[in-house]
């Protein structure tokens, strides 16, 4: 599940999830304008509430809100991760592929995307694992008195 606006180099990903008639799959780009069940928000788009309702998630790393890698990962869900450029956040190290994240590196390969997917929901047990990972890496490091006392040492 991804949404987002239609900043820097995410169309080849979102072509995939759009073009696709996947379950798996639902990737969209946010329609700003105001939609027809609120003058406040769009049709397609999700609360952080909503985004908790999903089975997997995904960042892309881009233009995007800095925090949202956190709460995606608070959400208990495996997030999909594609940092392409290379962006960092001083906890990132704490992110390891199949442990606490997914990472998808073969930026614009839509077969390894669709593999990577397939090979996901294969495996729920493994996806419940790295969802709960996830979760417990960012309510350990990256709380209230976390954050202050990374800050106190600065």
């Amino acid at each position: 599940m991804w949404r987002g606006a239609r900043t820097g180099e995410r169309q080849w990903l979102t072509e995939i999830g759009e073009r696709r008639n996947d379950s798996l799959l639902d990737i969209e780009f946010i329609d700003w304008n105001p939609g027809n069940r609120s003058r406040f928000y769009s049709d397609n788009f999700k609360t952080i509430y909503q985004y908790s309702e999903y089975k997997y998630l995904l960042h892309q790393e881009d233009w995007s809100y800095s925090s949202r890698l956190k709460y995606l990962l608070l959400c208990g869900s495996p997030v999909i991760y594609t940092n392409f450029y290379g962006w960092q956040e001083y906890w990132y190290h704490l992110l390891k592929h199949d442990f606490n994240i997914i990472e998808f590196k073969a930026k614009g390969s839509e077969l390894s995307f669709y593999n990577l997917t397939r090979e996901i929901a294969k495996n729920d047990r493994k996806a419940k694992y790295i969802g709960s990972n996830g979760r417990a890496l960012v309510q350990k490091y990256l709380n209230d008195q976390a954050i202050q006392q990374y800050s106190d040492m600065m």
